[in-house]
């Protein structure tokens, strides 16, 4: 059997769409990672800003009462080198738009919905900035 350890590093991830958090967190933990949930960003900077350390922020750009631009500024006066990695399924990543928001965001990558677990997984590795260890049991 083999465990995959990645130094319980946790990711919070932000999505108004319960469906989309509850993916993420299957995908995340099933790869050991130690994962959070909110569904906002209001939610997000009570977590941010509270006892849990967050190693990497997965936020949606799209989300009533505080939006993923609104939530990364405010998180980043928390937590400056927050890595961030910015998801949408309303912006289109590659139009002019998003452009403009991505002045916004200050982002290591962008994952467009609906997203490939592989992609995602690559992604977050890339964004925590460290390589799989992987233990045999």
């Amino acid at each position: 059997m083999t465990l995959k350890s990645h130094s319980l590093k946790t990711v919070l991830v932000v999505d108004d769409e319960p469906t989309i958090r509850m993916m993420l967190y299957r995908l995340l933990t099933g790869d050991g990672y130690h994962c959070l949930e909110a569904a906002d960003g209001i939610a997000a900077l009570e977590i941010i800003g509270g006892a849990h350390h967050v190693d990497l922020l997965i936020t949606d750009v799209a989300m009533p009462r505080l939006g993923g631009c609104e939530l990364l500024i405010a998180a980043r006066k928390i937590l400056p080198a927050l890595p961030v990695i910015v998801m949408s399924g309303a912006v289109d990543l590659r139009s002019p738009s998003f452009q403009r928001l991505s002045e916004c965001f200050d982002v290591r990558d962008a994952i467009q919905k609906p997203f490939d677990p592989v992609v995602v997984l690559a992604r977050v590795r890339q964004a925590i900035g460290h390589a799989t260890n992987t233990i045999e049991l």
